[in-house]
């Protein structure tokens, strides 16, 4: 495995889980479909540096909490921040 390959893969994973339990197909399926393209880019990029996982770890343990919560709104807060964190990593 390349370098930060567990932590994409878990990353990954994270966000399919959610996407499977919100019963959101199309969702569910676009993840599917993009994800051999997040995992290359990730990849490419060494998103998944110490570092960003870190921070990554933090912000899925919000995006549960809220989940178990549930309470939707702060969990689609929550992964709106998380997205933007991620996205704005992958563009240095």
């Amino acid at each position: 495995m390349g370098e930060g390959e567990p932590a994409i893969e878990e990353d990954l994973s994270f966000h399919l889980k959610i996407a499977d339990l919100s019963g959101n197909t199309v969702l569910r399926t676009l993840l599917g479909i993009i994800a051999p393209d997040l995992v290359r880019h990730y990849r490419d990029l060494k998103v998944c540096d110490d570092e960003s996982v870190a921070v990554a770890l933090d912000q899925h343990k919000t995006i549960l909490r809220h989940i178990v919560a549930r309470d939707p709104e702060a969990a689609a807060n929550a992964m709106t921040v998380h997205l933007q964190k991620a996205f704005a990593v992958s563009l240095q």
